[in-house]
């Protein structure tokens, strides 16, 4: 059974203008679909620049394919095949998945300093402590630490688990050490995600430092030209966990790279008019 169904509120078209900023009101936006993925039971019919928002409560499941759901301003969470999970609490001080089954690499980018961030997957809570890249697994049932620093609590006891290290949450072992420079198909597509909504991320922050938009904090801007929402960090230069930067319009090398603003600005204009033209306001489900 077919169902089409029009939902504004839960799209950031791709006609809205560049250089707005897009700071999430809350975290589970689905920012790229590759396969098959179901949201509440239903399969997700999504259009270039139509980008579902999840509410709390929901559940997205992946069957063939991989997808990538914003939690947060520089937070990534990138789902494998065959992998579900429900939002629980989409606030962002608060944001709360339970992670169900499957494999999910989370990369975070920029962690507020008081905001929580947890996973939970049977009897263990898994909280994100600093800016990494970290991966739960439910066959074997574990937790990968590529970069970063997590806490769980299992078994009324509490362990952190560092850079380099893995904890089978068994509620019994100890963290070991694994290769955290290597990894699987979902390790290398979360890795080759991470470098492209980088190098989206350098005309982002030029057009937005070019244009005079007002810039106070991390936030997710829209790039046309990449169809894709990409993190523009506060201030400075922020480089991920595999080398890639993404800069905000303040840093010097954005400051430095002299993109000329009238012709960037059409550009980016001329974008937008196309991925407009592109553009529908309802989201098709398939049941």
């Amino acid at each position: 059974m077919r169902s089409a169904i029009c939902a504004p509120a839960l799209l950031a078209v791709a006609g809205a203008l560049y250089g707005q900023q897009i700071i999430s009101a809350k975290s589970g936006l689905l920012n790229h679909i590759e396969g098959n993925a179901l949201l509440n039971g239903y399969q997700i019919m999504v259009r270039p620049g139509e980008f579902p928002q999840m509410n709390e409560g929901d559940a997205l499941r992946t069957e063939k394919g991989h997808q990538e759901v914003l939690l947060g301003p520089g937070v990534f969470l990138r789902l494998g095949e065959n992998s579900a999970f429900r939002l629980v609490s989409a606030l962002l001080t608060d944001t709360r998945v339970d992670f169900e089954k499957g494999s999910a690499v989370i990369e975070c980018a920029s962690l507020p300093q008081h905001a929580h961030l947890t996973f939970t997957f049977k009897k263990a809570t898994v909280s994100i402590l600093k800016d990494g890249v970290y991966r739960l697994d439910s066959d074997p049932v574990e937790l990968q630490v590529h970069a970063g620093e997590a806490r769980v609590l299992q078994g009324g006891q509490t362990q952190t688990v560092g850079k380099g290290r893995l904890l089978v949450l068994d509620g019994v072992s100890v963290p070991g050490k694994f290769d955290n420079q290597t990894g699987d198909a979902l390790y290398q597509w979360a890795k080759s995600r991470s470098e492209y909504l980088a190098a989206a991320n350098v005309s982002a922050a030029q057009y937005v430092h070019q244009s005079g938009v007002s810039y106070a904090s991390s936030s997710w801007v829209w790039n046309p030209p990449y169809r894709a929402y990409t993190f523009l960090p506060p201030s400075g230069s922020w480089r991920s966990f595999w080398g890639f930067e993404y800069h905000s319009p303040a840093d010097a090398v954005i400051r430095a790279s002299g993109v000329d603003s009238v012709e960037a600005a059409q550009q980016w204009r001329d974008a937008v008019a196309a991925a407009s033209q592109q553009t529908d306001p309802c989201m098709t489900l398939r049941q």
